[in-house]
């Protein structure tokens, strides 16, 4: 800080900087050495990996393009750079599609969770076999799709939907075979409260 001319001090100070919690503070530190020396990708990379830690993912990508102009940037911190621009185009696309699968084979003891056949002797009655406790193996698969609309409004207003599905399909006791569907769908809206903070109904 006492000698902000001298770029090895600066580099040492901002690689430091970065790992702080204080983004900003990182984000001056290379500001710095940028002032003096312009033309380093590896500083103007870094800058990326920062703003996008802020959020600021418009600006973030402006750095990770101009670090690839640069002449002295290596081929891996390239690459680098070329994911982080494919990441951050997803990201400032107004619509987000996310989603969550899974399946598999699961064995039951008690399938139909019905009685075993002590319970059913002590009863004294006649009962239905179909319902009495039977081990059996199922299939089963689960799913969650989400979609996003971001409005553009500066307090990130946007439609969110949401589909869920499960279906499990039994080997032998189809009578307790399950499936559901479920699909929530809505605005999400950010009102500023009296206090000035924001509130999300």
């Amino acid at each position: 800080m006492n000698n902000p001319g001298n770029l090895a001090s600066q580099v040492k100070y901002a690689a430091g900087a970065k790992d702080d919690p204080d983004i900003e503070n990182a984000i001056s530190a290379y500001d710095r050495l940028l002032f003096y020396n312009p033309a380093l990708a590896r500083v103007r990379f870094e800058l990326g990996v920062l703003y996008a830690r802020l959020g600021s993912y418009q600006q973030a990508r402006a750095y990770f393009e101009s670090a690839l102009q640069m002449r002295d940037i290596t081929p891996e911190m390239a690459e680098h750079a070329q994911r982080y621009i494919a990441i951050l185009d997803r990201k400032l696309s107004p619509d987000q599609f996310t989603g969550v699968a899974q399946t598999g084979l699961r064995y039951q003891t008690n399938a139909t969770l019905g009685p075993g056949p002590q319970p059913v002797l002590a009863s004294g009655r006649n009962f239905n076999s179909a319902f009495t406790a039977r081990p059996d193996w199922n299939w089963f698969g689960s799913f969650a799709l989400n979609y996003s609309h971001d409005f553009g409004t500066q307090d990130g207003d946007a439609l969110e939907a949401t589909l869920i599905g499960y279906d499990a399909q039994q080997f032998k006791v189809h009578q307790v075979d399950l499936g559901l569907a479920e699909l929530r769908a809505g605005p999400r809206f950010v009102f500023p409260a009296m206090n000035g903070a924001s509130v999300k109904p």
